[in-house]
């Protein structure tokens, strides 16, 4: 006779291997939905950015401050003008920086200027005036074998360093350290002309990012790692560079021929603008760099590289970007943390 076959058993055996299924597929399905869910929410947000990008503005309190000889014009944030005043300098000059009340000025004829409310508060001579920058509470200068620290506003020699060459200064006023360029090696000082570090790369043109540096030299730019000095890349350009800029990833070159948009740090090229200007500037966030051309500013919008062009009435020598009712837009932190997405 046949063994009974315990039905209730085979029922739960069934009902067992039914539910292992079922949590099985539920299982299957979460894991499905969650991924399905995250790229697409990825996706939407990447979206999203990209038209922010492409469409973004200069914030509502952003305005520049344009010198030209014999004029200085307030503009809004993308280049149309607000109002325009006399300014005392009527020559061709650079504009290196903002202390405190104080703009400071350097000539073609060798003067460094310093205006407080768009007077001359004091000038000074200075023979085979190279280039400069400002730190902090001084004015950095170099001309014939020599790099000078100046006080502001009454321009009193501080300190001296010797060197023949020097053909660009940059400064990093967060970090207490200048960069002094010369056609064989970049020298990093302290604010009292003290050397700290050598690199073995020498050139015209100069950009010191958060961890890359940039030179350029003939018709070259050329990407190093700040830490070791290591050459990365370089990137061939047509013209003359004039200036150096890297923002969110990207490094802008301003030369006499056009303005070029690389990738940092292997400076992959991403496009080229039929744009030509002496000096570029960013604002704090670094999401608009500003090319200052002859009669025509230039904003380019950081990362959708939209380009906006201004006609202006008269030739720039130097453009200022500020914010609020008063303020310069410093950089400080914002710098570092702009700058630490590529440059």
């Amino acid at each position: 006779m046949a063994e009974e076959i315990p039905l209730g058993e085979i029922g739960t055996s069934k009902g067992k291997g039914a539910k292992g299924y079922i949590a099985l597929g539920i299982t299957i399905g979460l894991v499905i939905g969650t991924a399905v869910g995250y790229y697409v929410n990825v996706g939407t947000l990447q979206y999203a950015y990209k038209l922010l990008s492409e469409a973004q503005s200069p914030p509502p309190d952003l305005y520049l401050t344009a010198y030209s000889p014999g004029k200085v014009m307030l503009l809004t944030g993308m280049g149309t003008p607000i109002m325009v005043q006399d300014f005392p300098v009527n020559e061709k000059f650079r504009y290196i920086g903002q202390i405190k009340e104080y703009t400071i000025l350097i000539t073609n004829s060798d003067y460094i200027y310093i205006l407080k409310n768009n007077e001359i508060y004091s000038r000074l001579l200075v023979e085979g005036l190279i280039t400069g920058t400002v730190m902090k509470e001084s004015i950095y200068v170099a001309f014939n074998g020599e790099v000078v620290k100046l006080s502001v506003p009454d321009l009193v020699e501080e300190a001296v360093w010797k060197m023949e060459g020097v053909a660009w200064l940059y400064a990093i006023p967060e970090e207490e350290l200048l960069f002094a360029l010369t056609d064989k090696a970049l020298y990093v000082l302290d604010e009292n002309l003290r050397v700290v570090k050598k690199y073995d790369a020498g050139g015209q043109r100069l950009f010191v990012g958060a961890y890359y540096f940039f030179v350029a030299e003939g018709g070259a730019v050329s990407s190093y790692d700040r830490t070791t000095g290591r050459l990365i890349a370089t990137a061939t350009v047509e013209g003359e560079v004039y200036d150096l800029r890297a923002c969110r990833g990207i490094l802008l070159a301003a030369t006499s021929a056009k303005l070029y948009a690389f990738r940092v740090p292997d400076l992959s090229l991403i496009k080229t603008f039929d744009a030509a200007g002496i000096q570029l500037i960013n604002d704090a966030s670094c999401s608009l760099v500003y090319l200052v051309g002859d009669k025509t500013l230039y904003v380019v919008l950081v990362p959708s590289l939209n380009l906006h062009k201004a006609e202006l009435s008269a030739s720039l020598d130097g453009l200022e970007v500020r914010t609020g009712a008063l303020g310069v837009a410093a950089t400080g932190a914002k710098r570092q943390v702009a700058l630490a997405c590529g440059g």
